[in-house]
């Protein structure tokens, strides 16, 4: 009867090229696995704002451009009605908040949160797309 040896002590040799095989197949499926997340994230947000960003504490994630634009205008309704009286001695100037244009850019605010991580700088864009918690475009 033949006996075993228990060979727990002896490092096991392992040739260099499988370690090499190993990590190449490695690294490929690594860059694979990447490529398609980074795919399939790109693909969510194609024509929305990416998440974490919010324009006056206010979060957009997720929303279109015409989305951010209509909420800005919303808040404009409010103000557009107001008047503002001013007095001086005898005289008194009235303005509405229409002839002085008081209200928030509804484009602008929409555009900026839209192109925020869809500069030519890809280290910014993957740290407000991947690193940043909230950014405020206040």
């Amino acid at each position: 009867m033949r006996q075993r040896k228990n060979n727990t002590s002896e490092a096991r040799f392992v040739h260099p090229v499988v370690l090499l095989r190993f990590f190449l197949w490695g690294g490929l499926l690594a860059c694979v696995a990447i490529a398609i997340f980074l795919a399939l994230f790109e693909n969510q947000y194609r024509s929305k704002v990416y998440p974490n960003i919010s324009v006056g504490a206010v979060p957009f994630g997720g929303k279109t451009k015409s989305e951010v634009e209509a909420y800005w205008l919303a808040q404009n309704e409010p103000i557009s009605s107001s008047l503002f009286e001013l007095r001086f001695e005898s005289t008194i100037a009235t303005l509405s908040a229409q002839a002085l244009e008081l209200g928030y850019d509804a484009t602008l605010s929409a555009t900026q949160a839209y192109l925020l991580g869809r500069t030519e700088n890809v280290p910014s864009n993957l740290f407000i797309k991947f690193i940043s918690r909230d950014t405020d475009l206040t």
